[in-house]
């Protein structure tokens, strides 16, 4: 941080919410608050908190240091080095956090003395916040977990003459009924750590407010026209909380689906007596730093003692003030990723890191499967018993899985140390968890997070499953609080994975390692998703928003999963082939959409499974008809399509990748449908993805992601338009817009900078593995009636691809085509080679049996592997 030179202006990006930052020419200390910037621009503005609450716009960013990051540090978060300036490091993960705090108390009034020092070096664990409860607690209330989404109080106002107190009763419901009146301008806080008010606090109402008046409770004296509006709190106790309901103990966790009985057995949701709960150990309640106001535990904190008999000052004295946090120090352990760890990291100097690719990030204690690819079954019929399309899918390449625990991963050379455990016994199906050999380094594009554990992480919260015969009891009661004794010792979180087995500390304190089976994870959404169901009063009964799936809108509904093939026609029976075809000649040039109504050749065309729908009028059938005019006049030459006069909805596209790309000399088919209600409504498109998901555009489920087709968002050009767009349009937008060199980047939140200068190049690489893998699965099971497109393509392109595989192998090629320049192409790791090795026999085997050109010089290629 001291290399100020290179602070850009206006908004640092290293700079993250709640960094505890000082002011080199003040020695201030506050909290960095990001907002969007007020004149509209896109660029956010950084202001800092101080501990008063007070903010202030730094008139130089190069004026302020990061001196604490505890407010983004806690357990299960990952990091990386603040000085990795390139973002190419390896990751790691908080283990454990420590954090020392600076307590004072702020003078009662502004230009009062200044603020006394009450405390260094203390322990979060001798305080308490002002409310009992904070917005995102984990909770337990008898055999049950939850998540506190809401906490309401009453407010005691004494006012100046002291002779009169009330309590407004659940002041910050619906907006807040009293607002802070003490010295100049605006108060902020961490709302989610720090209740709006709080003992000592100067308040009053706003402007028109009838709240004295008309809603408050007066505990001592009563309203009079001619008192003053504003007061001192002296007390503020929780009036009730709302509580989402998780887990238990006998049901285990709460999922969708399950039916009211199960519901009605949980506590309710709204709790007015914070002794009824039990607050569980963990970061979701959030951490400490400047400005949180809280008491030491031994205190009462805050409250009156009577009525004050004289006027003045006395309500002051009847009053205790919170101390404030003035100063944090905060450390942590880090598990890296080669397997070392660190401990009393200061969190300083360590940055968050939220761009992990689970599919391409491993970490020690991993469950981990081996995928790799000469792993697939050649036998078509073994294949066509699981998956009547007769290919395998990348599912179906798990049937003899190999599994083992991560040792250390290499994040520059995508290389991971693997111990590989004895097969399941006979009958089981669970592996023994017992090492078989000593590690191997194999390349990370080989292996996928074992299922059945994909939840075990470090800090996950864990529940401890019931027996299976509590778990199958009928829930027949309502929740009742009697003999409902707080029991902490079936929820706990993850401390280690130890070679297959979890470590888990639970609530009761005590830690032991369990099997998968005997836990469930708990995912804790944002508390923010439940914001509208608080709104709508449905927290009692409502499951939480689980994170969002795949973007499955009308275009997938319509359609199977991708991994069936072409045994379906498109309306459940088999259909001739009655249409008209493109195809290509040995120059490579194409009739794109050449009329041949009425082939008749008995060949059935099969489709995923695209609804039927014979509702379309001749305008629609006219329409359809100039879409193929367009697409017969103005196809590029690397896109191919085949139009079918009995089923004019109905379109098969194949495309070639681009050289420069991931994909090039690749070819990826899509089938679409042109609705009824076309052009009103763009065309269904579905990708044929072998089950795989080489762009973050082209789901598994044959889902494709882009503006123009409705499934993402988009302005303007981007979007469908009835009057403008066409089929051509799509199609070549999917292969300018979706088959990019950076695939990478198409994902929405994927920025360049630090998580693209880490995560675009391995993406890539494994894209153009698995564009290498669909090579192979279309050379096996080409789609209908474009069999020989699909031979003559690769009878032509399979040397280039060969050639360019060996370049990769050479380490004088990158991720680019292999005939471009050599200053285009960047390095690829070592990863990517040991996969890519497994991969190029089994390309060498199927051009040479297509008759590919060259096959002369596959010899030399797989000598380059070897």
């Amino acid at each position: 941080m001291d290399d100020v030179e290179a602070v850009p202006a206006p908004y640092p990006r290293y700079f993250h919410n709640a960094d505890l930052v000082k002011f080199k020419s003040t020695g201030a200390r506050g909290l960095v608050m990001v907002t969007p910037d007020g004149d509209g621009d896109d660029e956010p503005l950084l202001r800092v908190m101080l501990a008063d609450g007070t903010v202030v716009t730094p008139a130089d960013l190069r004026d302020l240091t990061i001196i604490d990051r505890g407010c983004s540090m806690f357990r299960r978060q990952t990091v990386t080095l603040a000085a990795d300036s390139s973002g190419e490091g390896q990751v790691g993960v908080v283990m454990g956090v420590s954090t020392e705090l600076d307590l004072i108390r702020m003078p009662q009034n502004d230009g009062d003395e200044a603020a006394a020092v009450v405390a260094r070096g203390v322990s979060p664990c001798e305080l308490r916040r002002v409310t009992s409860l904070c917005l995102g607690d984990l909770v337990v209330s008898g055999p049950w977990l939850g998540r506190v989404v809401a906490v309401y109080v009453d407010v005691d106002v004494a006012f100046d003459d002291g002779a009169a107190v009330c309590r407004v009763a659940r002041a910050n419901a619906g907006g807040n009924k009293l607002r802070h009146a003490g010295g100049k301008g605006l108060r902020y806080s961490r709302m989610s750590q720090n209740s709006v008010y709080y003992p000592g606090q100067r308040v009053g109402v706003p402007r028109g407010s009838s709240v004295f008046e008309k809603e408050a409770t007066w505990l001592v004296g009563g309203w009079s026209p001619g008192r003053r509006t504003s007061g001192t709190v002296v007390r503020v106790e929780m009036a009730d909380a709302v509580v989402y309901w998780l887990a238990s103990a006998e049901l285990g966790i709460i999922a969708d689906g399950d039916d009211d009985a199960v519901r009605a057995a949980a506590p309710p949701a709204c709790v007015t007596n914070a002794s009824e709960l039990t607050v569980f150990p963990s970061d979701a309640g959030g951490s400490w730093s400047v400005g949180d106001r809280c008491f030491f535990l031994n205190t009462r904190g805050g409250g009156y003692r009577g009525a004050a008999t004289t006027s003045g000052d006395v309500v002051a004295d009847l009053v205790e003030r919170p101390m404030v946090v003035a100063d944090a120090r905060t450390t942590v352990d880090v598990l890296w990723q080669d397997g070392t760890r660190q401990r009393t990291v200061p969190s300083a100097s360590l940055h968050p890191f939220a761009g992990m690719e689970p599919e391409q990030d491993f970490f020690p204690g991993e469950c981990v499967v081996d995928v790799r690819f000469d792993r697939m079954d050649d036998d078509d019929d073994a294949t066509a018993a699981d998956d009547d399309d007769g290919y395998a899918t990348a599912s179906e390449e798990l049937d003899t899985e190999r599994v083992g625990v991560v040792r250390s991963f290499n994040c520059k050379d995508r290389t991971v140390r693997v111990s590989w455990c004895k097969p399941a016994a006979q009958g089981e199906e669970e592996p023994s968890w017992e090492v078989d050999c000593g590690d191997e380094n194999v390349s990370a594009y080989h292996l996928d997070k074992y299922d059945y554990y994909n939840d075990a992480f470090y800090g996950n919260i864990v529940i401890r499953l019931p027996s299976s015969e509590c778990k199958s009891t009928q829930v027949t009661t309502e929740y009742t609080k009697e003999g409902a004794a707080d029991d902490l010792s079936w929820v706990g979180h993850v401390v280690d994975l130890c070679d297959g087995h979890v470590q888990v500390k639970w609530g009761d304190g005590s830690t032991s390692k369990v099997s998968h089976h005997e836990i469930d994870f708990l995912k804790l959404p944002d508390i923010s998703d439940w914001e509208q169901e608080m709104l709508n009063g449905n927290m009692a009964r409502e499951d939480p928003p689980q994170e969002s799936e795949a973007n499955d809108n009308t275009n997938a509904a319509a359609m199977s999963d991708n991994r069936e093939g072409d045994n379906d026609s498109v309306d459940g029976s088999e259909e001739e082939d009655d249409g008209v075809e493109g195809g290509a000649d040995e120059e490579g040039s194409a009739e794109k959409v050449k009329a041949d109504a009425g082939s008749g050749d008995g060949d059935s065309l099969r489709f995923m499974k695209f609804d039927v729908d014979t509702g379309a009028g001749t305008k629609w059938m006219k329409r359809v008809q100039k879409e193929w005019k367009i697409l017969e006049n103005n196809l590029p030459d690397t896109i191919y399509v085949r139009a079918f006069e009995d089923r004019m909805d109905l379109l098969r596209v194949a495309m070639v990748g681009a050289a420069g790309t991931p994909y090039h000399d690749g070819l990826f088919f899509f089938d679409l449908q042109l609705p009824p209600t076309y052009p009103a409504v763009p065309p269904q498109v579905h990708y044929r993805s072998f089950g795989l998901n080489l762009n973050p555009n082209l789901y598994e489920s044959g889902t494709v992601c882009l503006s123009l087709l409705d499934t993402f968002g988009g302005e303007g050009v981007e979007l469908w338009s009835p009057a403008m767009s066409t089929v051509l349009q799509v199609v070549v937008s999917i292969q300018a817009l979706v088959l990019t060199s950076q695939p990478y980047y198409n994902e929405p939140g994927n920025e360049v900078g630090t998580m693209g200068a880490r995560n675009a190049l391995p993406y890539a690489e494994n894209a153009y593995l698995l564009s290498l893998r669909t090579m192979l699965h279309l050379l096996r099971r080409p789609p209908a009636r474009f069999e020989e497109l699909v031979r003559a393509h690769f009878r032509r392109r399979g040397q280039f691809v060969l050639r360019t595989c060996a370049a990769y192998l050479r380490q004088d090629g990158g991720m680019t085509d292999a005939e471009a320049p050599s200053t285009e192409r960047r390095p690829c790791s070592e990863g990517f080679k040991l996969a890519l090795a497994g991969v190029v026999p089994r390309l060498v085997e199927a051009f040479t049996s297509i008759g590919a050109e060259g096959c002369e010089e596959f010899d030399q290629v797989l000598k380059a592997i070897k």
